[in-house]
């Protein structure tokens, strides 16, 4: 399977709108308030951009163990006041997307999961990358998803 990484959309622009709106739609919190997806001043900021700019370091090799690297990371540095684990597996989901990968995990399983990995100290990075191995189907185009659709 090709790992051909995309990083363009790891713009902070393109991640403030898109996913943030992926985040509200897909993992709704009806409790939430209006500090959602607010950054925690500047270290938030810093926090963030640590989180995205760690799917492109060569440490990570393939797609999945980058969307771990980035889930682990954006729950466990908790750049927000709230609504990081919504965040999280939207954009998750959205970078598993942009390299032709489907996220197909149940609503359910996918919240209880970024759940645990905010509690659980001991999950490792290869414990994150089997339950997005198990959940994920590789691609996922365009093109493809047309097909499939028709």
């Amino acid at each position: 399977m090709p790992q051909r990484i995309s990083y363009s959309f790891l713009e902070p622009i393109v991640v403030r709108i898109v996913v943030r709106t992926l985040a509200e739609e897909l993992y709704p919190d009806r409790e939430s308030s209006r500090i959602a997806f607010v950054l925690q001043g500047e270290g938030g900021k810093s926090l963030l951009a640590s989180a995205l700019a760690l799917p492109r370091q060569p440490y990570y090799k393939s797609t999945l163990k980058k969307a771990a690297a980035l889930l682990r990371s954006l729950v466990k540095n908790h750049p927000f006041i709230d609504g990081i684990k919504r965040f999280a597996l939207a954009m998750v989901t959205f970078f598993l997307a942009a390299n032709e990968y489907a996220l197909l995990s149940p609503k359910e399983a996918a919240v209880s999961f970024v759940l645990r990995v905010a509690q659980e100290d001991e999950l490792s990075l290869s414990g994150i990358e089997h339950w997005l191995h198990r959940f994920c189907l590789y691609g996922i185009t365009k093109k493809s998803a047309r097909q499939k659709l028709k």
